[in-house]
């Protein structure tokens, strides 16, 4: 996807029905982005910079989640 921003990314993986938790990282993010990602089902919202310890603590929850979520299926 060219030229694509996250908000594409979502909506395709979106209507294609994945079930992936999505973890959005910006370093341009504000409130009002944060919460369209939320509201489009993203887990989480990180702000750049970020350390790895930061995102490994967002990424563990969001693998526990996708685990859950394949078993439930």
């Amino acid at each position: 996807m060219p030229q694509a921003s996250g908000f594409d990314v979502q909506g395709a993986l979106n209507e294609q029905g994945a079930t992936l938790p999505i973890i959005f990282a910006s370093g341009h993010g504000d409130i009002p982005m944060s919460v369209r990602a939320l509201q489009n089902g993203a887990i989480d919202f990180v702000e750049k910079p970020y350390n790895s310890q930061q995102m490994l603590d967002r990424v563990q929850p969001a693998l526990k989640l996708a685990t859950q979520r394949h078993a439930a299926d």
